[in-house]
């Protein structure tokens, strides 16, 4: 098995440490380091789980049985989408990319969740990956950047009737629906798929059925 190199070449693609997964997964550091230096024997399969679940690949990609990483997609800093979405969606040379192995329009790349505002279906720091050609419906993740505003923000979009409102979800931050109006924001996406955080969040009943798999959440129906 190729546990070890496989895992460190997910790390480096996408640009997370053992501590990162730890914070993200409830995988300890020290299991992480031990699998990269080909020391932990036979990882149990629960921790085989989070690993394959937090890079959305399966078990069998994870240790080698299966490739993975068939797709590479852009990979945009925060600090660079505005460049980015001015030019284009042109590629910088300096520009990274990630593997994915999911079926998405040629159009889509990842960032980073920069806040908690939407924890704990988005993460702080966690990967979305961004579709700005899909057309919005009530309930989706949009991805913003407000007029004369560095950082990107990700709300909850809420339709009724021609208005448009932007809903944060984390419960400890009581911040009102925000209206939204389009000179004040550019629309740079729609959420397709994120990295939810691994840790056994109970997620409210009427939440669940508009999440179709826990741990490689697909907000396309």
């Amino acid at each position: 098995m190729n546990i070890g190199k496989n895992l460190n070449t997910l790390m480096k693609n996408y640009g997370v440490n053992a501590l990162d997964i730890e914070r993200l997964t409830g995988v300890p550091s020290s299991t992480t380091y031990r699998i990269l230096k080909n020391k932990a024997g036979n990882p149990t399969i629960e921790v085989l789980k989070k690993l394959a679940n937090f890079f959305q690949i399966t078990v069998s990609q994870l240790i080698g049985e299966e490739t993975f990483g068939c797709k590479q997609i852009p990979f945009i800093a925060n600090e660079k989408l505005s460049r980015f979405i001015e030019e284009g969606h042109v590629l910088n040379i300096t520009d990274s990319s990630i593997p994915v192995d999911i079926p998405l329009s040629s159009k889509c790349f990842a960032t980073h969740a920069h806040d908690c505002l939407m924890e704990p279906y988005i993460i702080k720091d966690s990967i979305v990956i961004v579709d700005p050609d899909k057309e919005l419906k009530t309930k989706d993740f949009a991805l913003l950047l407000k007029r004369n505003q560095a950082e990107s923000k990700i709300r909850q979009i809420i339709k009724n009737d021609d208005d448009i409102y932007l809903k944060v979800l984390n419960n400890e931050f009581p911040i009102p629906l925000e209206k939204y109006f389009p000179e004040d924001y550019s629309f740079i996406g729609c959420i397709v798929h994120y990295r939810t955080n691994l840790m056994n969040f109970s997620l409210p009943q009427q939440s669940i059925e508009d999440f179709s798999n826990k741990s490689k959440i697909t907000l396309v129906t």
